[in-house]
């Protein structure tokens, strides 16, 4: 760092202010600038050496705001639906996204299979809110202003992610270029999958000037590639009628050998039949690879009316599996438009992603994985999720992130999604008239809210007994069971949530938790981490103990920007 007259710093100070640090000396604050800011704005250093993006940050409105605050969850429980208590819950949270990332890096951290989102495309039409201000073509930092909320959204997402999870983010030609540098620095180059191409719409564009614009895209990052299962779907039945012959490996048919219109090097040579006539021809697989498929029988020659033929073992490959095709078509916005007009809320959104496009990511992974959406929109995950629990009898979980823009209390989650979800569970009549069953599942709401850092221990105590909702997020218990001055006791399928308020009454919550059948997530007060009554508890098989606030407010300074 070094020091510059008042005159100097009065002048860079209102140009550049990101580019000032404040230090102490006997006392008094020295106003400095910082050599290293400067270094990155100018590209010196060893910045010149990496390539990547490069933008300057914009402070969004809710980090000033969220200053001495902690953000966690509150329970709306007029607004849960308890269909089947068999059948999976899922999660609604309406807030800002970044601050429910925060709490859902506490609940779900390394839990999450699989996240989708569908985010602004910053095209400049009133589509991106920054700050309370929707942002236009003409805003020379409009693709900083982008990257900056989208780049700290991303990195709290990759802690959700199991070792094995995904990340699919729809995007169009507008910030396509910046995401995939900026999803290449937060997942890494090597995560990166193949994206898929989607047909938004057929046709059109007679306004367009050279090229029509179609097509949208899916980038697909890995939060470790090497151990993401393959993203196969089965053969169609018409397909593997063909395989009607088996060995030891697999099943087969006999395919030609011949493939003169293969463009492949060392493929060129001639081949001796049995009757020692020679051809010389393009083949498909080499010289050397031929010899070995013929001594291990996966090639053979065959004669026909024709003359001799060669021939080999066209195997199923993967157990009848093969990878997804890139270029998706048949599931354009359209069709997620007719959706939401069958149930009555097409006015209120604009561009809805279609059931189709979802059910076709979601597809890919088990029946058992926890999806999540942190720009959830109209809700169409969700939807997706549900449906295909009741066609396979899966328990996939989704939970969904969205705020409520516009009047209050009559945004898109309530105009929206709320109501899309609701129904979707409970049954409809479509626009037409038609009466859709409902798919029976069960969804809790929560808002995001906060509660101050505490400093006391009365604060510390208020603090975790306002988390509580986290603590249900995070076992998957919501059903009350008891509530009382010294503990809470939730339920879902057989298990419990036991959460201890006063660390005093450990003998009883003891005596209590012993009448409990089944696995039980016991959570303890401990201030500043007196870990007696944990022990205590612990002599029980079946409980699972855990010292609270501490580790939640461990996390939330270390996730602190």
């Amino acid at each position: 760092m070094f020091s510059a007259n008042h005159e100097v710093l009065a002048a860079l100070r209102e140009s550049f202010p990101q580019l000032f640090t404040t230090r102490q000396e006997d006392g008094a604050p020295i106003e400095q600038l910082d050599l290293e800011k400067i270094r990155q704005l100018a590209g010196d250093g060893n910045y010149s050496d990496k390539f990547g993006l490069r933008w300057e940050n914009k402070p969004e409105k809710f980090e000033a705001d969220s200053v001495g605050k902690l953000p966690t969850l509150q329970r709306i429980a007029g607004k849960a639906i308890q269909s089947d208590p068999s059948k999976p819950t899922h999660v609604l949270i309406e807030g800002d996204n970044y601050h429910a990332l925060k709490v859902l890096a506490y609940t779900h951290e390394r839990a999450v299979d699989v996240i989708y989102i569908d985010p602004p495309y910053n095209t400049g039409n009133k589509d991106f809110k920054y700050n309370d201000r929707f942002v236009d073509k003409e805003d020379g930092y409009r693709h900083s202003k982008w990257l900056s909320f989208m780049a700290k959204r991303l990195r709290l997402a990759k802690t959700l992610l199991k070792d094995t999870g995904v990340i699919f983010i729809s995007i169009d030609d507008n910030e396509q270029a910046q995401l995939k540098l900026l999803c290449d620095e937060i997942f890494g180059e090597d995560n990166s999958l193949p994206m898929f191409c989607r047909r938004a719409k057929v046709g059109g564009g007679s306004d367009s000037k050279h090229i029509v614009k179609e097509l949208d895209y899916v980038l697909v990052y890995a939060k470790n590639a090497s151990k993401t299962l393959p993203f196969y779907v089965p053969h169609p039945v018409s397909y593997l009628t063909r395989y009607k012959e088996a060995d030891s490996e697999s099943r087969f048919f006999w395919d030609t050998y011949s493939r003169p219109g293969l463009q492949s090097e060392g493929t060129d040579y001639e081949v001796t039949f049995p009757d020692q006539t020679k051809k010389f021809s393009r083949w498909k697989r080499s010289k050397a690879r031929l010899d070995a498929d013929l001594k291990s029988g996966d090639a053979t020659f065959i004669e026909t009316r024709d003359g001799w033929s060669l021939v080999h073992k066209q195997r199923l490959n993967l157990a009848g599996q093969k990878p997804r095709q890139s270029l998706i078509e048949g599931m354009g916005n359209g069709e997620g438009k007719k959706e939401l007009t069958d149930l009555g809320l097409a006015e209120f959104f604009s561009y809805p992603k279609p059931l189709m496009l979802l059910t076709h990511i979601c597809k890919m992974f088990s029946k058992s994985a926890v999806f999540l959406d942190f720009f959830a929109g109209s809700g169409t995950t969700a939807h997706a999720v549900m449906q295909l629990n009741a066609e396979d009898k899966g328990s996939r979980q989704c939970i969904l992130v969205t705020n409520n823009e516009g009047p209050a209390g009559a945004g898109i989650c309530a105009k929206v999604t709320y109501p899309r979800l609701k129904k979707a569970i409970e049954g409809y009549r479509t626009s037409k008239g038609k009466e859709v069953t409902g798919l029976g599942e069960n969804l809790e709401f929560f808002r995001t809210a906060f509660q101050p850092i505490p400093e006391s221990l009365d604060q510390t105590r208020s603090f975790f007994k306002f988390s509580t909702f986290m603590l249900c997020l995070k076992s998957g218990c919501f059903q009350l069971v008891e509530e009382n001055k010294h503990w809470a006791i939730f339920q879902n399928a057989g298990k419990h949530l036991f959460v201890l308020f006063d660390e005093y009454a450990n003998e009883a919550a003891l005596k209590r938790l012993k009448e409990l059948i089944g696995p039980i997530e016991a959570y303890v007060f401990a201030y500043e981490r007196d870990d007696d009554t944990a022990e205590l508890l612990r002599t029980l098989h079946n409980v699972t103990v855990q010292e609270v606030p501490q580790p939640l407010l461990d996390l939330f300074h270390r996730l602190k920007e």
